[in-house]
């Protein structure tokens, strides 16, 4: 379960899914979905990828952050990969605040609302997740993720295609037992959320 929900934690990026269609460049439906398809399997490959030479290399003694079961200076290696995950968190957190913003303002329905208005609402919001990561240890990461991966991997590649499905199957049926099939699916995904979380948390506490 855990190896499942780990590859999760990258999956719900669709938050700037529309952004990203309106800048591609001559987009099309087809060469989205082929560029969108590409970078989601390059994603999980590096996910699986890291989590599988971790596990390997050091088993029961991985830490959540695997840099940190190498030297802190001596190796170079090691270190130059902290610089790149130091480079890929800063250059990567303003993409996903991008999509927040955006959310929020439309859930606020703020869009027309002055700069002013919108600027002190960004503030705001930077301030309670900065507020919020002085609490979160590096330890507390792999639980993190894992609970990340357990409840938005789950929804999105189970539970909301199958509602979605569960819709569309009310106007257009494409095979019989197929409203059957799609709620099948939704339970599973609330499962396996459940489980994964569950086990990621247990993990955490017995380790």
């Amino acid at each position: 379960l855990i190896l499942r929900t780990g590859p999760g934690a990258p999956s719900p990026c669709h938050y700037n899914g529309v952004k990203y269609y309106v800048e591609l460049k001559d987009r099309t439906v087809n060469k989205y979905s082929r560029i969108m398809g590409l970078g989601n399997v390059a994603v999980l490959m590096v996910f699986f990828c890291m989590m599988f030479f971790g596990a390997s290399a050091f088993g029961g003694a991985s830490q959540p952050l695997i840099l940190n079961n190498f030297h802190p200076t001596a190796d170079l290696g090691a270190s130059f990969a902290r610089g790149l995950v130091g480079c890929a968190i800063i250059s990567g957190y303003p993409l996903m605040f991008t999509g927040l913003k955006s959310a929020v303002h439309d859930l606020l329905k703020i869009e027309s609302s002055p700069k002013f208005t919108k600027d002190c609402i960004s503030l705001a919001m930077l301030a309670a997740i900065t507020g919020t990561a002085t609490f979160v240890t590096e330890h507390e990461l792999g639980p993190l993720l894992g609970v990340v991966g357990a409840l938005f991997g789950s929804a999105v590649v189970y539970i909301i295609p199958a509602i979605w499905n569960l819709k569309v199957a009310e106007q257009m049926p494409f095979f019989k037992g197929e409203r059957a099939a799609n709620v099948l699916l939704g339970l599973g995904g609330c499962a396996l959320a459940v489980l994964g979380t569950w086990v990621s948390l247990t993990e955490e506490g017995t380790a």
